[in-house]
């Protein structure tokens, strides 16, 4: 049974007999064990809880349970919870294994200063230490360099899963030896499910998660500026505008076609027998000049153009602010990793342990087009780079 680890959780045992037997003494019964000793006294039987504090622990602590008798049944029972009656650990000496990425950490473990590198790692050293003041237990640092993946040869991990596997024991001596009982990570991990057969996740101490951050492109990198400062309901407004113009132009020039008067002064003008829709043609022509006034002689051009200027005039004043408005800002339109992939825009990534692991062994087909076509494309540098690079860049 404790070859299969079969005293530790989730199990339960109930053995029949005394807490003093010598039988026990060769055996581990953990701190969170659940192994109960039902022993015979004068009143009844006394219900008890061993555990050692460590491996090497040579007595069995004692947790008092209930007392049974023959007539009252159970009494004193008392509520036991690992949490609470077995907080103390006399001082046991347990290996933590820390990641650090970057040298200079050592050095600022304590005193808060660059607080962006190694974040969690420095967040969780000062969390462990209040853990074991609280448990009264004793620290041996263990610190790596990478979280640790699978040799497909060995099927051995390296850096911090490799140490919560092998309990920080040579390859020789795994065969021979158990890992040590207890065996903490004190940097949070990424769940991998190749991970789940070795080591057992609890709950996170801080959010974590790996992102891309960007300066917004402009909204020409991404759209046609020239067709945005009107919604589509003004455009297609517009182009009714501009048909009714032509309409009563159409009505107004033809009406002055046939007035004599108005027929031989534009005779004149043009030096040759225009036709109407000549006539018509060149009337448009010169609506944008200030002379248009001078050649409407008729009430009904004048009024009809003072209209169409006013109405050009809105147009042309609304339009060029909001393109000057549009030209000036930026994009939200890029939300999700498909808007990523299909941007214009260059992909950068942190040059991290994980960063590496996880594009390089993406299976999901938009984070692995990322990484093969932006990240790392085959025959160009590959875009990994510092934090500082990336920033500037």
């Amino acid at each position: 049974a404790e070859h299969q680890k079969l005293f530790n959780q989730p199990f339960r045992w109930l053995i029949w007999g005394t807490s003093n037997d010598s039988i026990f003494d060769d055996y581990y019964f953990g701190v969170d064990s659940r192994v109960f000793i039902a022993e015979k006294s004068c009143l009844g039987y006394d219900i008890k809880s061993l555990y050692k504090h460590g491996e090497n622990s040579s007595n069995f602590q004692e947790n008092h349970i209930s007392t049974w008798k023959n007539q009252k049944g159970f009494f004193k029972v008392k509520e036991f919870s690992v949490a609470k009656n077995r907080t103390d650990l006399m001082g046991i000496t347990i290996p933590i294994s820390f990641v650090i990425t970057n040298s200079d950490t050592h050095n600022h473990l304590w005193d808060y200063r660059d607080t962006h590198i190694d974040a969690i790692s420095k967040l969780n050293w000062i969390l462990i230490y209040h853990l074991l003041s609280f448990v009264n237990g004793t620290s041996v640092n263990i610190f790596r360099n990478t979280w640790g993946y699978k040799n497909t040869t060995t099927y051995l991990y390296s850096g911090l899963i490799g140490d919560l596997q092998v309990g920080h024991a040579e390859l020789g001596d795994l065969i021979q030896h158990k890992p040590p009982s207890v065996m903490v990570a004190g940097t949070p991990s990424f769940f991998t499910m190749d991970r789940i057969d070795i080591v057992d996740y609890i709950a996170a101490t801080t959010p974590t998660f790996m992102k891309f951050i960007f300066r917004a492109p402009p909204l020409s990198y991404v759209a046609n500026v020239f067709t945005l400062p009107f919604d589509t309901y003004v455009w297609y407004s517009s182009i009714v505008l501009a048909g009714a113009i032509l309409l009563v132009l159409y009505i107004i020039n033809i009406c002055e076609w046939k007035n004599p008067h108005f027929r031989k002064n534009w005779m004149v003008l043009v030096r040759y027998n225009p036709t109407c829709l000549t006539y018509c043609c060149l009337k448009l022509e010169q609506s944008p000049n200030k002379d248009m006034m001078q050649n409407s002689k008729s009430n009904s051009g004048r009024i009809a153009t003072i209209f169409i200027f006013i109405a050009l005039m809105f147009l042309y004043t609304s339009y060029s602010a909001n393109i000057v408005a549009l030209l000036q800002s930026t994009t939200e339109s890029i939300r999700t990793l498909e808007d990523l992939l299909y941007s214009r825009i260059s992909l950068g990534v942190e040059d991290i342990v994980y960063a590496h692991y996880y594009f390089e062994n993406a299976e999901e087909p938009i984070r692995k087009k990322i990484y093969e076509q932006k990240i790392a494309p085959k025959g160009q540098k590959s875009g990994f780079m510092t934090v500082q690079e990336g920033i500037r860049k």
